[in-house]
């Protein structure tokens, strides 16, 4: 799945393993990828990793992830340092809730993934640039974008929940409801504006 003949231009220090490990995830993302989330700073990505050799690519990098499915969020914003303290917050809510239900195990918690690293990708290439325009990420002048990895945890995510749960009972948004059906997909961003402004 790699391509052999794009130049990603990754760092010279980094070791063949991680150059061949950015490689992968540059392709899964741009190519084979699909959008299962979006929020204020990041699109959510979720990564077929089934094939065992992209698989092992990925363990020789972060050893202890061993799932088929990575998940990938990708800042909106590039700004040195941001996905560092994005991994710092979620491993320290992962380690809190799995901390509480080690102690009290037949209390149900909300389900943290455990995040492995943040890295930069470099994006030189024009179809991996208009692919980020689509989703609304912005890359800097050095065309580089930040990337969180994350074990993917099948599911709504917290904030969809609330949304859905307020659509489903707020009465000047019925119109919203048949969106709510199986199947349906809408825009993320878009219902969080509208439950919003339903709010004010």
């Amino acid at each position: 799945m790699i391509d052999s003949e794009r130049s990603y231009d990754y760092p010279k220090h980094l070791d063949e393993e991680h150059k061949k490990f950015l490689e992968l995830m540059t392709e899964l993302i741009f190519r084979h990828s699909d959008k299962i989330n979006e929020g204020n700073n990041g699109v959510i990505l979720k990564l077929d990793l089934s094939n065992t050799e992209h698989k092992e690519i990925v363990m020789k990098v972060m050893p202890e992830f061993d799932q088929d499915d990575l998940v990938a969020k990708m800042l909106k914003l590039y700004k040195p340092g941001q996905g560092g303290m994005e991994v710092k917050m979620q491993a320290e809510a992962f380690r809190i809730i799995e901390e509480i239900r080690d102690n009290e195990s037949e209390i149900k918690y909300a389900k943290i993934p455990q995040v492995y690293l943040d890295e930069t990708i470099n994006v030189e290439d024009g179809y991996f640039k208009q692919r980020l325009k689509e989703m609304d990420i912005e890359i800097n002048s050095e065309n580089k974008v930040e990337v969180v990895l994350m074990d993917y945890i099948n599911g709504i995510d917290l904030a969809t929940y609330l949304d859905r749960l307020i659509i489903t009972n707020h009465p000047n948004l019925i119109h919203l409801r048949e969106h709510l059906k199986p199947g349906e997909r809408w825009n993320f961003e878009e219902m969080h504006q509208q439950v919003a402004q339903a709010l004010k």
